[in-house]
């Protein structure tokens, strides 16, 4: 079971089987990998974790999430941190299920994406909002321009969720690095409701 080939791409089959979404195929390959190095794995777990998020996108179907479900769990039962994938599982599937499997798992709930974007900042789920601010997921953190995640809700025009998030203690006057606050954000969209409740 050649799993460890490479194209010239720089990809393997266990790669390339997850970016297409076949992710039966990659626990396949996965279980091919195992048998070959019984006493451990040889992909790296970071490399692992990649693979996975690679396979994520927004038009994921619905009817592949068993198979990713199971990938991931093959994945984090080999030792992956399960918090390299929680943002991307967060954003992309907003799977209630996937993202209560991870923080069962001890997945960091304030994991940023390179933009310094944590899950809380990116969904707008009320069912995974409620996951995180049970994990404890820290309300005032701030991305690499200085947004919180009340700039987030109030740039999506998103009441409920900054309803959540000032029942959270979300900083109200917190100003990102262009000095905006989450009030002049939903001015600068029109959004006066939204507006009236960042006052």
């Amino acid at each position: 079971c050649a799993v460890y080939a490479v194209n010239e791409s720089g990809n393997t089959p266990l790669r390339l089987a997850c970016e297409c979404r076949n992710f039966a195929l990659a626990r396949f390959l996965r279980s091919c990998e195992k048998k070959e190095h019984s006493s451990s794995a040889c992909f790296p777990d970071i490399y692992l974790a990649s693979c996975l998020t690679a396979g994520l996108s927004w038009n994921v179907e619905e009817e592949k999430l068993p198979d990713f479900r199971a990938l991931l769990i093959d994945f984090l039962d080999d030792g992956m941190n399960p918090s390299d994938v929680l943002f991307t599982v967060c954003r992309i599937t907003e799977s209630v299920d996937l993202t209560r499997l991870l923080l069962a798992r001890d997945a960091d709930p304030d994991t940023a994406d390179d933009s310094g974007q944590t899950a809380l900042m990116a969904t707008d789920s009320p069912a995974m909002l409620a996951l995180l601010f049970g994990a404890n997921a820290r309300v005032d953190l701030r991305d690499g321009e200085g947004q919180s995640a009340l700039h987030y809700a109030a740039r999506q025009g998103d009441s409920e969720k900054a309803k959540l998030l000032l029942a959270h203690g979300a900083d109200i006057n917190a100003a990102s690095n262009a000095g905006e606050t989450p009030f002049s954000v939903a001015v600068s969209y029109g959004d006066s409701d939204l507006a009236l409740m960042l006052l």
